[in-house]
């Protein structure tokens, strides 16, 4: 049985490798998700499972990254502080996007017939798609573009499309609403027979929300704070929140972008985010 318990976590640990091309993430999954316990046996068996599942996708896969940046982000000291800002926030938004689908499954758990689910999951799913776009797929190019700072990616379609370069106080107002939204449109796949994941819609929903918190910071206290960074950490941030794994989150960040340089600020976000909703229980 103990060994079944390893092979379980290394299986487990691979798969979340494999997909977000992120092998410490996948080790994280293992030990803070499932708890798989820290023995010598374990651990080495983990690594190199989760090692090869991840090399194995990133090389059958061409070599590249899912979230893949063609502008560099550099940290810049001087914004620590609002780091644990942007923490908190995401924390907040954390409990949020956890009621906001608990929510919407219960409504759907009310609901006896498939049939009448799938209608309603698909009702609610056309009604959000059509106002925000940029929540059909799995949004890793929208990410991509938002933080290399091609703003057109979110108002290109729908009701947002502007002829020229969309403003920023629209692409702020889109990303604040397809955060508000991606809680409900996640549990409603999911709950009407659908598959939206668990993991990537909060790395999705962490950088919309990322990208409002540093413009309201920006507007608010007439601060500089470069959005691509708030996006980027604020990732992080919301899934340690939601998923309550924040060694996990910050690993997968830095992994599935490329940019190790980021650790630090990702690490504060992701702690203070999690700590606070520790605090909060």
């Amino acid at each position: 049985p103990r060994l079944m318990m390893i092979i379980i976590g290394c299986g487990a640990g691979a798969g979340i490798a494999g997909i977000f091309k992120a092998p410490v993430g996948g080790m994280m999954f293992t030990l803070e998700v499932m708890g798989m316990q820290m023995t010598t046996v374990s651990v080495i068996a983990l690594t190199i499972a989760c090692v090869i599942g991840g090399m194995t996708s990133y090389g059958m896969t061409g070599f590249t990254l899912d979230v893949p940046l063609t502008h560099p982000q550099y940290f810049d000291p001087h914004m620590s502080g609002w780091i644990i800002v942007i923490g908190v926030l995401c924390g907040l938004y954390s409990l949020y996007y956890s009621y906001a689908g608990g929510l919407t499954g219960r409504l759907f758990a009310r609901i006896r017939s498939p049939w009448l689910k799938a209608l309603a999951s698909g009702g609610i799913l056309s009604v959000l798609v059509f106002l925000f776009p940029a929540l059909y797929g799995e949004g890793y190019t929208t990410m991509a573009h938002l933080i290399d700072g091609s703003f057109h990616v979110m108002t290109d379609f729908g009701l947002w499309h502007t002829n020229g370069a969309p403003s920023l106080e629209t692409v702020v107002l889109v990303c604040g609403g397809v955060a508000a939204v991606k809680g409900i449109a996640c549990t409603a796949t999911n709950s009407g027979g659908g598959v939206a994941g668990d993991f990537a819609p909060t790395l999705f929903a962490g950088c919309m929300a990322g990208f409002f918190i540093g413009a309201l910071l920006n507007d608010m206290f007439g601060l500089s704070l470069p959005l691509g960074n708030c996006a980027l950490i604020a990732m992080a941030g919301t899934m340690a929140g939601i998923i309550k794994a924040p060694l996990m989150a910050m690993f997968i960040v830095v992994e599935m972008t490329g940019y190790y340089g980021m650790m630090f600020p990702v690490a504060i976000c992701s702690v203070i985010s999690y700590a606070g909703l520790c605090l909060k229980k």
